[in-house]
């Protein structure tokens, strides 16, 4: 009776146990199937918000290249299109490495001094003015700015460049123009102080 009684009582124990645990892992499965279709809808909505956003970068006129911590590059249409014009195949290396020249076009940026370098050393980069290719009329001349984005778990940088040669020849015609307007109106002004000169001389 006693060992009859005690394995009835150990099938009950085992019965309840068991019952308990299929509650629990039906409960687990149920938090594990929710939490990865959360999951899944964040990462389609994170795809999706990187699809809107390579669109966007394509459409724009301006170069914008990342450099990623594991090493990854990724560059926009406008900057493949940078490259082909300077005879370059990799518009990530291009915007990386150059060639970089001064502003006067001839004179080779120190490699210390190329931007993205000095925004990897702390220094803030904006708007830098430097010349795109070798010299010559594929030369491009350019502004560039460097953004880190650092994060807990990596860093990466965002280099946004414009073309700026329509701004560079409206300059260079402005300076023409000052010039030649200088010019013009020193002739004439030498010749009436030249006369105003010769008549002072006289009592």
């Amino acid at each position: 009776v006693a060992t009859g009684l005690n394995l009835t009582l150990l099938l009950g124990m085992s019965s309840w146990a068991g019952s308990r645990w299929t509650r629990r892992h039906l409960a687990q499965r149920h938090l594990l199937e929710a939490q990865t279709r959360l999951v899944g809808s964040a990462l389609d909505s994170a795809r999706t918000q990187e699809r809107v956003l390579a669109e966007v970068l394509d459409v724009v006129d301006f170069v914008v290249v990342t450099f990623n911590a594991d090493g990854t590059t990724s560059a926009n249409r406008a900057a493949e299109e940078l490259a082909r014009r300077i005879g370059a195949v990799d518009a990530a290396s291009v915007v990386r490495d150059g060639p970089f020249y001064l502003p006067d076009g001839t004179t080779p940026l120190p490699s210390r001094a190329h931007p993205l370098t000095l925004s990897r050393a702390g220094e803030e980069v904006e708007r830098a003015f430097v010349r795109l290719g070798h010299p010559g009329p594929s030369q491009v001349p350019i502004h560039v700015s460097v953004r880190r984005v650092a994060s807990h778990r990596s860093e990466r940088y965002v280099v946004v460049a414009r073309d700026v040669s329509l701004e560079v020849a409206d300059e260079q015609a402005r300076d023409d123009a000052v010039a030649a307007v200088s010019h013009e109106i020193k002739t004439p002004l030498t010749s009436a102080l030249g006369y105003l000169e010769l008549a002072l001389s006289e009592p």
